[in-house]
């Protein structure tokens, strides 16, 4: 059987005589033609007739068992050679793949969590080639302790998946056309508002280029929580299945002569917003992702749901994709699903539409008609493919033709993302650094009053902005600049809503042409009547992509209660969350989490010692509705303490210090004036004991709050 894989290699080969060959099989050509050396590793023995193999055959018609040699691996991945040569099997067949070492990241990748913890995390080894004497080929693996993952892609074989079985030490080999189940991979571009009126039809020449893009598109991946879950709750796991799946797009990519780079990943290990649908999703990362560094964000979750992208986005406020994918068809691990839903909504944001859509050939018809014949009612129709689709395409849901990494993008499709990448004047020329980051993470307020505001500037990168604020229903050409992250504003009306917009100032001293843009509401007198409406006030509405947080904080001694009179919000894509406290980190009100439609619930009556409601509203970029109206009454902020039997404080008066002594370890210590202002705190204690000096603040009643784990509790003091 290794002698039929070979005369087919060799068959591919002289087929291929004469024609061009792709820019990753040519480096490996290349390569044996300068006398390179290849180090040769023997990873894989083949199990055979297993009760193991017999299960996976039900999932994967051509399963194949492997066990790996982990000696092998740990020098590679010691060694980390320029050339390799790995073999593994595949239907009784020793399949002999030829890889040269690749670097797929900018020089400062970084990975962190939702909290902005960097995380310790080793690089693996990544390579890209192709079968041994077929330049008709290509080839991504990427290795890690333990862990081998890549796809094999030809015309004679279609895509090898390679990876490990789930809860299992041994690997699987198969073909992902040979799988029982159907790709449940879908596109929602044409679904959403903002590329309905996106131009699709270019004058583009029919050819690709035979050079590399001169820009280069730095990518931010953002992975939700159910990922991360589904690889153990494990960053480490989780960092080495992204960049494996990375480097497989990367791969395909860079085939097609588009330069990309792995620029920065976000895991969240706790649970994420993202509950919605997926333009729903979409649009609530793009609204409150603003910052990051890369040229296009990527949301990753799980399960697998249509998944959408911006069209042609790179350089705007819209630069934003989301994919839900699935890791597993029960045991068998589902890569190259993975990297085509990926890449295609990538390739979406960088310029191409579908193949079935009516915008080629310089005709306004389909390349393929993968669509119709899909049952999609978008494009036109076409022949299909007799060697498979493209990325760009749904040939995947079409019985007996499937996609074919090895295709790429096709010509016309990697033209256009070629064109497009090169003509965005934000992108950098190599893939180390951009010529201008939109790296604002966000514009966070404080020492809110009523005629005035300080603006917080979050973002690690940049050291200078252009900002502007108006009145919400105006507008202002008037850009300042600021090389400070803090910026006080000032002589605003009370119980005002003000637009803030921010934006970095590049290098070369211009401006990234998208800001981020957040929305402010200055303190009233609610306690005497002011109400809290939307932005459009009393008859009018909110807008699209609004973002708002804010804190309601009473006057000294009293505390809160809110009542809705009116509430109206796009049902499913517009959301209000009311917490209990004077920040986002406070517990959510019952019922009040993520409020959609007009089922509002209340009164909200504030038991934090502050006396204060926090309020975030989140608006997506489609359809709008009436909006609401709240009352405050403002009542005595009681003296009695707040769960008083999870500690104790003493003495109390005090001078200067105080202890603390709880019946479970206390993580966090606040401490609060009786205007709710946060006036100390004390973080990760991690014992049942903490010692607090007061010595330096003022004589008066403070509220301390001590939070555990599982609870929380506040108690009043009074210092001397």
């Amino acid at each position: 059987m290794k002698k039929i894989l070979f005369l087919l290699s060799i068959f591919s080969c002289f087929s291929f005589f004469g024609q061009d060959i792709k820019p990753i099989p040519q480096k490996i050509e290349t390569y044996k033609q300068n006398d390179g050396e290849f180090i040769s590793f023997q990873l894989f023995t083949e199990i055979e007739n297993s009760e193991e193999l017999e299960k996976l055959s039900t999932l994967a018609t051509d399963a194949t068992v492997l066990k790996l040699d982990n000696n092998q691996l740990q020098k590679l991945i010691s060694e980390k050679p320029k050339a390799i040569e790995v073999s593994f099997f595949y239907q009784q067949q020793e399949v002999k793949v030829q890889l040269l070492k690749t670097n797929v990241f900018t020089e400062d990748f970084k990975a962190f969590d939702e909290k902005k913890n960097l995380i310790n995390y080793d690089l693996g080894a990544y390579y890209q080639g192709a079968i041994a004497n077929n330049p008709n080929s290509l080839v991504g693996f990427s290795f890690f302790n333990n862990e081998v993952m890549g796809v094999t892609s030809s015309l004679d074989l279609g895509n090898i998946v390679l990876g490990k079985i789930k809860g299992s030490n041994h690997f699987i080999t198969y073909a992902d056309n040979n799988l029982t189940k159907e790709n449940p991979f879908e596109c929602g571009i044409d679904e959403i508002q903002e590329n309905q009126n996106s131009e699709k039809a270019y004058e583009d020449s029919l050819e690709a280029r035979s050079t590399n893009t001169t820009n280069c598109v730095r990518v931010y991946y953002e992975i939700a929580y159910a990922p991360y879950t589904n690889n153990n709750s494990d960053t480490t796991q989780t960092l080495n299945w992204l960049t494996a799946i990375h480097n497989n797009i990367a791969t395909l990519y860079s085939n097609d002569n588009i330069q990309t780079a792995l620029s920065e990943v976000m895991i969240w290990t706790n649970q994420d917003p993202y509950q919605f649908g997926y333009s729903g999703n979409l649009s609530y990362f793009s609204t409150t992702r603003t910052g990051f560094n890369g040229d296009l964000a990527h949301l990753v979750n799980y399960p697998t749901t249509t998944s959408v992208a911006y069209l042609n986005s790179l350089c705007t406020q819209n630069r934003f994709a989301y994919s839900g994918i699935d890791q597993y068809y029960e045991d068998v691990p589902t890569y190259s699903w993975t990297i085509m839903a990926m890449t295609h909504e990538m390739g979406h944001a960088l310029g191409s539409p579908h193949t079935h859509a009516c915008s080629w050939n310089g005709n306004n018809t389909a390349i393929d008609g993968c669509g119709p014949n899909s049952g999609n009612g978008e494009g036109c129709d076409a022949a299909l493919p007799t060697n498979g689709g493209t990325i760009m395409s749904y040939c995947h849901l079409v019985p007996g033709v499937g996609v074919n990494f090895l295709n790429g993008f096709g010509s016309q499709p990697a033209t256009r993302i070629q064109n497009t990448v090169d003509s965005k004047s934000c992108l950098g020329s190599n893939c180390s650094t951009s010529s201008c980051i939109a790296s604002v993470y966000d514009a966070t307020f404080s020492n809110m009053t009523q005629n005035s505001v300080t603006v917080n500037i979050v973002d690690s990168y940049s050291t200078q902005w252009e900002y502007r604020v108006y009145p919400i229903n105006s507008t202002s050409n008037n850009w300042i600049n600021t090389t400070t992250q803090s910026v006080n504003l000032t002589q605003l009306q009370s119980n005002s809503y003000y637009v803030f917009e921010i934006k970095n100032v590049c290098n070369n001293g211009g401006s990234f042409n998208t800001s981020t843009r957040r929305i402010f509401l200055t303190d009233g007198d609610y306690c005497n009547g002011d109400a809290f409406t939307d932005t459009g006030g009393i008859n009018g509405s909110y807008s699209n992509d609004e973002y708002l947080v804010k804190t309601f904080y009473p006057p000294a001694g009293k505390t809160y209660t809110m009542t809705f009179s009116q509430f109206d919000l796009e049902l499913d894509y517009d959301f209000m969350t009311i917490y209990d406290g004077d920040s986002t980190d406070d517990p959510i009100f019952t019922n009040a989490n993520l409020i959609s439609g007009n089922n509002i619930g209340g009164p909200f009556v504030s038991t934090h010692p502050s006396g204060a409601i926090t309020v975030k509203f989140v608006s997506d970029a489609g359809v709008t509705q009436g909006g609401w109206n709240a009352s405050f009454s403002c009542n005595n902020l009681s003296t009695t303490n707040y769960a008083s039997n999870l500690f104790n404080i003493y003495p109390n008066p005090t001078s200067a210090k105080v202890q603390i002594s709880a019946e479970e370890n206390i993580n966090e210590v606040n401490v609060y004036d009786t205007t709710g202002r946060l006036v100390k705190s004390l973080k990760s204690i991690e014992s049942k004991e903490a010692q607090l000096d007061l010595s330096k603040l003022s004589s008066g009643v403070y509220f301390i709050k001590v939070s555990s784990l599982t609870s929380n509790g506040t108690k009043q003091i009074i210092k001397n």
